[in-house]
């Protein structure tokens, strides 16, 4: 992960975690106010403006998805989230409807990088499948990083179990009432997923896991 991110999540961290539970989500809906208000006035045609929009985005995700791994059952912070999450992909939609997938070459590997995490976290799957196919063809000529394609893909397949998709990079877990993380419907073996991994550029599934359990258990 870009040392850049790694600092700013660990500011993040130490913000949503100063503040009592309900200053916290009064300041987080006063975040998404702000966003509203001033994204009114933002340039989705200027590459500047578009990169600063989605940046602030990726800021508010990413601290109140902090906020919400420590508090997962409190029902005023997944509304919260939902509402978030609403207004973001409606966001993205504009853009990415305006400029297609937002490419390395023309908007650098960070944008490139918080755009996935955004259209990861949205809960529009119709959305969801076609960034897949935006990021099937960035992917052919080097402009997005493989491993935004290989999360998405898995959390659009899970999507489409009916249809007998499952994930195939092994990115996705569900919590048990027990608090066990247990890897979601897989395509052929453990095994296979590490060889998915490997050729996308992804850690073992075995270090993916603790990751992941440490992550969610502190």
């Amino acid at each position: 992960m870009n040392k850049l991110f790694i600092t700013i999540f660990f500011i993040l961290f130490q913000q949503v975690n100063y503040l009592s539970s309900s200053d916290r989500i009064d300041e987080f809906k006063m975040q998404l106010q702000d966003e509203k208000i001033h994204f009114l006035s933002s340039n989705i045609h200027d590459i500047e403006s578009i990169k600063t929009m989605i940046f602030t985005m990726y800021k508010l995700d990413q601290a109140f998805r902090m906020f919400y791994i420590n508090d997962r059952n409190n029902p005023d912070i997944k509304k919260i989230m939902i509402e978030i999450d609403q207004f973001h992909t409606g966001k993205m939609q504009e853009i990415i409807t305006r400029h297609g997938w937002l490419t390395i070459e023309q908007f650098g590997s960070d944008t490139d990088h918080q755009a996935w995490l955004l259209v990861q976290h949205s809960s529009d799957l119709e959305f969801q499948k076609n960034c897949l196919q935006l990021l099937t063809q960035a992917m052919q000529f080097e402009q997005t990083n493989p491993v935004n394609y290989a999360y998405l893909y898995d959390r659009v397949a899970l999507q489409l179990q009916e249809y007998d998709y499952k994930q195939r990079y092994g990115t996705q877990f569900h919590v048990a009432n027990t608090g066990q993380f247990i890897l979601q419907p897989y395509e052929g073996t453990l095994e296979d997923i590490d060889k998915y991994r490997l050729l996308i550029g992804l850690s073992s599934l075995e270090k993916y896991t603790a990751h992941i359990q440490n992550m969610y258990t502190k």
